[in-house]
């Protein structure tokens, strides 16, 4: 990173302390942390080809990287809005794609049947990389409130 640190090990030390607050209350670290944290960081991995890296260091010690997480009270609520609008964006690529004609009743089946899919990270991920940086902006807005 810009401080010559790279976000992966700066990560790893985060999650050493938090793991070891589990170990021992009251020691060296006080008491058990419990709140995750979040990093943001540049990614200087030659074998990834994003250039920010978001990671994620719960209370436990336990760390990995993300493509979007959200902590915190309100933290399931945001999941569930960006789920959703994941899910409406592949409700729309489908019926873009689609090239058979259906009947309304079909169509009606079909959609119904596409929401109660599941969504994968992939998902997730081609969803997040395929806004613009103001449709990003607005996305984070409209899942915050």
């Amino acid at each position: 990173g810009a401080s010559g640190v790279e976000v992966a090990e700066l990560v790893r030390r985060l999650a050493d302390i938090a793991q070891g607050c589990t170990q021992s209350l009251g020691g060296k670290y006080g008491r058990m942390l419990s709140s995750s944290l979040l990093a943001i960081g540049l990614c200087e991995s030659q074998n990834r080809n994003d250039k920010i890296a978001l990671w994620r260091v719960d209370p436990t010690g336990q760390f990995w990287q993300l493509d979007a997480s959200a902590v915190g009270r309100g933290a399931i609520n945001v999941e569930a809005e960006l789920l959703q609008l994941v899910k409406n964006w592949l409700l729309k690529q489908t019926q873009n794609s689609d090239v058979a004609i259906a009947t309304n009743e079909e169509s009606t089946s079909q959609r119904d049947q596409d929401l109660s899919l599941d969504v994968t990270n992939h998902d997730v991920k081609a969803y997040l990389c395929s806004l613009s940086v103001e449709e990003a902006v607005e996305v984070a807005i409209d899942c915050l409130v």
